[in-house]
């Protein structure tokens, strides 16, 4: 019974929904150089845990572009059929230091050039992309969600990134994503996450736009539910800031059955959690 009850609670604060605490979970990891403070993050070792929803096993990848597949293992430590190739303008690294665990996984990213100074959209010169293929198939024959991890070296500027996610059979849809002013990742995941353009389509106010900056939630994840198919695309592209540089980081990606909670229903189930939480001190 008190076993139920601690994952009843996770599910509640978001942190492991029922409908995914028992399924595998594929992690990818992105780490390399630059930035950091001058502290780069290492490969994570396969027992650390790390994630929204925590998982082991991590297929931690460096370098800013690979072309040739590379082959992902499951939470489980189980080889899958799935495989990732990535292209980004480079790495980088938050500030801080290169701890096991959540903090190492969020530590380095891919990094998107700043969309002023690169060619016009759609080239890729300002978009990072991530293309997984191989789901494997007890996950891609029913709906499952993609877990984005954002948090760039953005100092006291907040950097706005659109993610977008193509090539599904279904759940194909973009976000948007804020990169919030002096808020670099502690250990505390925060969905961050709209639809709604802030530029409405003009790109023309990408740099110095903090108004449009400012109209997208603050986080450092988001969630893309309903996905089926074996294959998609992740693109992240800079979009505007506060400041002259926008950017767009992906410090790591989950795959994961079923779907995860949206923002207004952990809402309500974090005071479902506060709920319990009181039930269980009585």
């Amino acid at each position: 019974m008190l076993k139920r009850r601690h994952l009843l609670l996770a599910a509640a604060m978001g942190l492991l929904p029922a409908s995914v605490s028992q399924a595998a979970v594929i992690g990818i990891d992105f780490f390399g150089g630059g930035g950091g403070g001058g502290v780069a993050a290492t490969q994570m070792g396969a027992t650390e845990s790390a994630g929204a929803i925590p998982s082991t096993n991590w297929n931690s990848l460096t370098n800013n572009t690979q072309a040739t597949p590379q082959a992902l293992m499951d939470s489980t430590g189980a080889a899958t059929t799935a495989t990732v190739t990535w292209n980004s303008n480079n790495t980088w690294n938050i500030p801080g230091t290169d701890t096991p665990g959540d903090l190492r996984m969020m530590k380095g990213y891919l990094d998107a050039a700043d969309f002023s100074t690169a060619p016009a959209p759609p080239a890729s010169g300002n978009t990072t992309t991530v293309t997984v293929a191989g789901v494997p198939a007890g996950i891609a024959s029913s709906p499952y969600s993609v877990i984005v991890y954002y948090d760039g070296d953005n100092g006291g500027s907040n950097r706005t990134g659109k993610f977008s996610i193509s090539g599904a059979l279904t759940g194909n849809a973009t976000l948007y994503g804020r990169d919030a002013a002096n808020a670099t990742f502690n250990g505390v995941y925060l969905q961050g996450q709209t639809p709604v353009d802030p530029l409405n389509g003009d790109t023309t106010m990408v740099d110095g736009n903090a108004t449009a900056a400012l109209l997208v939630p603050a986080g450092n994840f988001m969630v893309f539910t309903g996905l089926t198919g074996d294959t998609f695309t992740l693109s992240a592209q800079s979009y505007v800031a506060s400041d002259n540089t926008n950017r767009a980081s992906v410090n790591g990606i989950q795959i994961v059955s079923g779907t995860v909670p949206e923002p207004a229903t952990l809402s309500i189930l974090g005071l479902a959690a506060v709920g319990l939480i009181r039930r269980r001190r009585r």
